[in-house]
């Protein structure tokens, strides 16, 4: 089941139903036709980041954004 915050300006948030076998918070970005899923178990290498189109890390940014003020008011 997955519940979507739509409103007028169309919400960046969904909970989705039935948690992964991490069940823990996680990233997940599509890189052309593969999925890169950010987990918080360790900081990232430079070498594991692999190359990203540039209209993805326009939305990076965006996101970066409100994962910033989603931990602040949880936080």
């Amino acid at each position: 089941m997955t519940k979507s915050f739509n409103n007028s300006t169309g919400s960046p948030l969904m909970v989705s139903g039935g948690a992964g076998p991490e069940h823990c918070a996680n990233i997940n970005i599509l890189i052309g036709e593969e999925i890169l899923t950010v987990l918080p178990t360790s900081t990232i290498a430079d070498s594991e980041i692999p190359d990203i189109p540039d209209e993805t890390k326009k939305q990076l940014e965006i996101l970066k954004h409100n994962v910033t003020k989603l931990s602040e008011k949880l936080l």
